[in-house]
């Protein structure tokens, strides 16, 4: 049984993996256009308006406290790329 959890798990992180090298380009095409357009790579509101989005998905506190962990450090990484 928990070698089903497992492949399971890793099935889901190859598909992370993946989606997060996706979201890495698109990162880094957005970095390009604010340099362009000489915009702030921190930009708080849309931050913000990420949190509460991907909040809206959690059923109680620990569900929302584990994908909020999870993305402060995509974002952190996400302004790194663009800096």
């Amino acid at each position: 049984m928990i070698q089903e959890y497992r492949k399971k798990l890793d099935t889901i992180d190859d598909e992370i993996t993946e989606l997060l090298l996706e979201r890495l380009k698109i990162v880094k095409k957005i970095g390009e256009e604010k340099k362009k357009q000489n915009i702030a790579v921190l930009d708080k509101g849309r931050e913000e308006a990420i949190k509460e989005r991907l909040a809206s998905f959690c059923d109680d506190d620990n569900e929302k406290n584990y994908i909020l962990n999870i993305y402060e450090n995509i974002m952190s990484e996400s302004k790194s790329v663009q800096m």
